[in-house]
């Protein structure tokens, strides 16, 4: 599931009505599709995978557009939430982050900020691709980043790696 708008306007963190417009696409709209599939997936004796793109919006401060890096730290969270409920239901639900991708929504975001890391839309769709097609079960709660080595989320045993955690 792919869904987002930014929060372009200056200062927009002050108006209410931006926070409800970017949480109604960014965060409600994803919960929406994802619980109608879940009534699906609870009766699924196969596994089932949720996909969906939160980004890097979720992993730091964003100081140019803090609504949408909220509701994609909200994703986040969710994921690792449904993610414990429905661990007995043969559920994969893991978020992405794809890096930034050349669409009309970038083009606005770079006039206001820089971004960490830019992928092409064919490095998301084989990422995507390459998804559908192993067992994600150790992906289940994490945040994965698309050049994350897969392998090396298999071999980690630490139930916090790659989730919004708070370390001291």
């Amino acid at each position: 599931m792919c869904a987002g708008v930014v929060d372009l306007k200056k200062n927009s963190y002050l108006d209410i009505k931006e926070w409800n417009k970017v949480f109604k696409i960014n965060f409600f709209s994803n919960i929406q599709i994802i619980n109608i599939f879940l009534k699906y997936f609870k009766k699924s004796k196969k596994q089932n995978k949720i996909i969906i793109f939160s980004g890097g919006g979720a992993t730091n401060s964003f100081k140019e557009f803090p609504i949408y890096s909220a509701t994609k730290t909200a994703i986040v969270r969710t994921v690792e939430n449904y993610s414990e409920i429905f661990k007995k239901n043969n559920l994969s639900i893991f978020a992405v982050a794809p890096g930034a991708v050349r669409t009309s929504m970038l083009k606005r975001v770079l006039k206001l900020a820089k971004v960490a890391t830019s992928s092409k839309m064919h490095e998301v769709t084989e990422f995507i691709n390459k998804c559908l097609k192993i067992n994600t079960s150790s992906f289940n709660g994490k945040l994965v980043h698309i050049r994350d080595n897969f392998s090396k989320i298999r071999k980690n045993k630490n139930m916090n790696y790659l989730k919004l955690r708070r370390f001291q």
